[in-house]
């Protein structure tokens, strides 16, 4: 088991599979923590529940006669010499969540005598990612409290990652988020906090009164034309987004954004503005003063992300309907008729129009068309028997030729629930890929990250113990 850890060597097929197992946790998920794991994962890509990753551990661990074993090696490597193997076997015993309450308790024993202080964060870390009744928030809390007042990026960094798992749990450290967000001044390697510290405040929704004015008065302070502090653009604006109704009167705020002077789709946050605006608009259901004219912009990109933005209203009014209809069919941008073609659709205002306009874009010549449409599709769950087969066609056509096909798996791994009968154009496409792997290092992780979400969201009947990513 200590050679499993050590990820050294491999032996029976039980811990091999455990490490694909581990491994699958490293890449897809940002439960981890920056000192556990070497890698600092960005909670944006997390594409894997952990329901579905703890299910899968413990199935595997409890595999033939070693499962009870397994256990026991665990809890003992707890006290092994080396710290990286304690902070792992930490870890291994939180994915197993059917023991969530026998390990509770020798968890908390080892973070009391633990004497590395990385390994005990990851201690308490563990005891975060227990089930509700196992986490005692009561310990949890003020360790990962203390780490943040500390001020040392990398420790921040797991400590904002277990107080997103914790959730509503958390509430108590509100305050100190928030002050991770408005108070850490200059861009460093570890600027992602900002996101996780965003994202952390999501989960577990302060008062809007406590939130909503810092981040609202830091966009309208915020100098535009500046090429720095990315994440925490984007997740002031997803903050602001998260409260719905009690954030429907910053929705102009976000809209004035597109007329700024400096308007550039490749400078931080504008990329985040529509997903921002539709998640508010799906809860307001109201069209903010300003967004039809955005659709009128200079900038094509700013004319597609209204468009884009406007699908999320259910039965728009005819005005909405109108101007959709007439950017879906004469815009000059390609990207924009998509988009809008594809926004007549999610709204259900006029899915027959919107459907032969999309596909026209689709088959066009044009390189832009086809990409932009594919992109479009993953917001079309309603209509998946028309759009699944065009994907599943558009990837046999680029596996056949040898050719990566990332958009086409992004847009499957979103539709994940709904894209169980392409998991074996998925898996053909990846044996492809993985002929040449370091050449396909990045093409094999889009195609793996679908495959695992499918799986996840297919549940046991997508998933079986055989079926390890590659």
């Amino acid at each position: 088991m200590t050679a499993i850890l050590r990820e050294k060597q491999y032996g029976e097929q039980l811990v091999k599979t455990l490490c694909v197992i581990m491994a699958a946790v490293l890449s897809h998920s940002a439960m981890l923590p920056h000192d556990a794991t070497g890698q600092n994962a960005d909670p944006s890509r997390h594409s894997v529940t952990s329901e579905s990753l703890t299910a899968t551990f413990w199935k595997t661990a409890t595999r033939g006669n070693d499962g009870l074993a397994v256990y026991d090696q665990l809890v003992t490597l707890l006290a092994d010499e080396s710290p990286d193997i304690r902070r792992k076997a930490a870890i291994c015993l939180a994915l197993m969540t059917d023991r969530a309450a026998e390990t509770a308790p020798v968890l908390i024993k080892h973070c009391e005598t633990e004497p590395d202080p990385q390994t005990r964060t990851t201690l308490y870390f563990a005891l975060a990612l227990l089930g509700k009744e196992s986490r005692h928030p009561e310990l949890v809390l003020p360790h990962f409290i203390s780490v943040i007042r500390q001020n040392d990026d990398r420790s921040t960094g797991s400590a904002l990652r277990a107080l997103h798992i914790l959730g509503p749990m958390a509430d108590p450290a509100a305050d100190v988020v928030t002050d991770i967000f408005f108070e850490t001044q200059a861009p460093s390697p570890f600027d992602d906090n900002w996101w996780t510290a965003a994202k952390t405040l999501i989960a577990f929704r302060p008062r809007p009164a406590d939130v909503l004015p810092r981040f609202t008065t830091f966009l309208q302070e915020l100098d535009w034309s500046s090429r720095i502090n990315t994440k925490r653009v984007e997740g002031a604006i997803l903050v602001i987004a998260c409260y719905g109704d009690a954030a429907d009167e910053y929705a102009e705020l976000l809209v004035q954004s597109f007329q700024h002077p400096a308007y550039d789709e490749n400078l931080p946050g504008y990329a985040m503005l529509p997903v921002g605006l539709r998640d508010l608009l799906k809860t307001t259901q109201r069209i903010p003063g300003g967004l039809l004219e955005v659709t009128r912009h200079d900038n094509f990109f700013a004319r597609a992300q209204a468009a884009e933005i406007l699908g999320v209203i259910i039965s728009p009014e005819p005005e909405v309907i109108a101007r959709l209809r007439e950017m879906a069919a004469s815009d000059p941008s390609i990207a924009v008729r998509v988009h809008a073609a594809a926004s007549l659709i999610e709204s259900g205002a006029n899915i027959d129009i919107g459907w032969s306009l999309l596909l026209t874009a689709y088959r066009s010549e044009a390189p832009l068309g086809a990409e932009t449409a594919v992109d479009a599709m993953a917001r079309l769950p309603d209509i998946t028997a028309q759009t699944l087969p065009l994907l599943v066609s558009r990837l046999d056509a680029a596996t056949d030729s040898g050719q990566p096909a990332p958009k086409v798996c992004e847009t499957l791994r979103k539709l994940a629930e709904l894209a169980k009968s392409t998991l074996p154009a998925l898996e053909r496409h990846l044996a492809m890929l993985s002929q040449e792997p370091e050449t396909n290092r990045i093409w094999i992780e889009f195609a793996r990250a679908a495959i695992t979400q499918i799986r996840a969201a297919s549940g046991p009947e997508g998933s079986s113990s055989d079926q390890t990513d590659q």
